[in-house]
Formats: structure tokens, sequence, C-alpha cells
């Protein structure tokens, strides 16, 4: 099972915590993209923590999420 997917699961399972840990995790595995792959899984897991920070009610983390999600 892919780390996002596993991510989305928890968030659903309202395990935010959990979610932003394996995000992160996600996001340290691909790091530097060795492929297109590659960053687009990186820049879809930043904007997915970006999502998660948001339920948090977390906005200045959540947008530094999406700005570094962009910069792939």
């Amino acid at each position: 099972m892919s780390l996002h997917v596993l991510a989305a699961i928890y968030s659903s399972l309202g395990r935010f915590e959990e979610a932003i840990s394996v995000l992160e995790r996600a996001i340290q595995v691909l790091d530097p993209p060795r492929s297109a792959d590659h960053a687009f899984a990186v820049f879809f897991d930043h904007m997915q923590l970006g999502d998660t920070f948001s339920m948090l009610g977390q906005v200045d983390r959540s947008i530094a999420c999406y700005e570094e999600g962009l910069k792939i």
C-alpha cells in the first residue's frame, strides 16, 4: 500500500496526526524526486499534507505545504 493511501485512510478515520507523520515520511522517501512520476507523487503528498493541516485549522502550515508543492 502506498504511503499517501495510508495517510488518506488515517485522515478519513480522523487520525490526522498519524496521517501527517505518514505524509512527511512519504515526502522524505522521494526527496529528491528521481523522475516525473516521483515529482508528481511528492507534489501530491505536499497537497495532501496541506489539506490535512487545513482540517486541523493550522492554516499557516497548510499554506506552507501548498507553496512547497508548487515548487516541485
